[in-house]
């Protein structure tokens, strides 16, 4: 089956409120002003759920997606029924130490698997630069060929040689973001890649 929902979804929010009808979804008037609505994980129902900075929820809630892992069930805030839920779950930290702002119960319950950074493999660099562009190019209906052929030897040397160790992937999406908008503003395919490298790999 396939997710409905983002394939990236950050777990950072202004509220534990926010954080909870946005995961587990709300019943109409729990909250003033608020209108029954799905929640991500309802929305994932038979797929996966990618959820980033699992640190970074509230440790109540962290309880609650624990209670969901383990029972197949979730509830709406302010629900009074359980939900079937068939999702599975991918949770991401980018904390040096495994546990920092997890709870005890929930990171006994995962399988850990360590992601070396892209400073560590920077040999994965060029392919997963060529995945991102193509990927986030076919979101925004730009075709990415001309763009990759321009792209040779010198400019991922310097993907390579940067290394993205402050911001790992996030800095890949970055710089193809940079490149796309430029398309969009008019500019040819070999001049929007050249504009992006001059500017941040000099």
């Amino acid at each position: 089956a396939t997710c409905h929902t983002p394939p990236f979804f950050s777990a950072q929010f202004a509220t534990e409120e926010e954080a909870a009808t946005t995961l587990f979804g709300v019943e109409e008037g729990i909250f003033s002003g608020v209108k029954q609505r799905k929640g991500v994980i309802e929305e994932a129902q038979g797929g996966i759920l990618f959820l980033d900075e699992t640190h970074n929820l509230p440790a109540r809630l962290q309880k609650s997606l624990l209670r969901v892992i383990e029972n197949g069930e979730s509830k709406r805030i302010g629900g009074v029924i359980p939900r079937a839920s068939s999702v599975r779950f991918i949770l991401a930290s980018n904390v040096a130490d495994d546990t920092a702002g997890l709870v005890h119960d929930l990171f006994a319950r995962l399988r850990v698997v360590r992601i070396p950074s892209l400073k560590e493999r920077s040999a994965d660099i060029p392919s997963i630069f060529s995945a991102v562009l193509s990927d986030m190019g076919a979101a925004r209906g730009i075709d990415c060929a001309p763009l990759m052929s321009h792209m040779g030897g010198d400019h991922m040397e310097a993907l390579c040689l940067d290394g993205f160790e402050k911001d790992n992937v996030r800095g890949l999406i970055d710089v193809a973001d940079r490149i796309l908008s430029g398309i969009e503003s008019g500019a040819a395919a070999d001049a929007a890649v050249d504009d992006v490298f001059r500017g941040r790999f000099r």
